[in-house]
């Protein structure tokens, strides 16, 4: 699929902070997800470019455009501790141990 490429930022700072702009009528509604309390995201990927551009912008923002395709997998994963395991009851005499 197409990137979609919705904003930049400029990376700023001791701590490298980085500040955005994003053009959100770039993100196609497709990619928008109202949520339970009625407000609207969507997903970004905010990567670093690999050098400033000439008005120094030193990263870039993508729409992420990877959807699930059919159900979530279910791990099966089993318990270490399942009651039908059986454990070694003997605690006999051990005079071989080094201990």
């Amino acid at each position: 699929m197409e990137k979609i490429f919705c904003g930049d930022g400029k990376s700023f700072g001791q701590f490298e902070s980085v500040k955005l702009n994003i053009c959100l009528s770039d993100i196609p509604p497709e990619y928008r997800q109202k949520a339970k309390n009625g407000k609207t995201y969507a997903t970004l990927v905010l990567s670093r470019k690999k050098g400033p551009d000439q008005y120094g912008k030193t990263h870039y923002i993508e729409v992420d455009t990877w959807k699930q395709t059919g159900e979530p997998k279910k791990q099966n994963f089993s318990n270490p501790l399942d009651e039908t395991m059986e454990f070694n009851q003997d605690h006999g005499n051990h005079d071989d141990m080094p201990f």
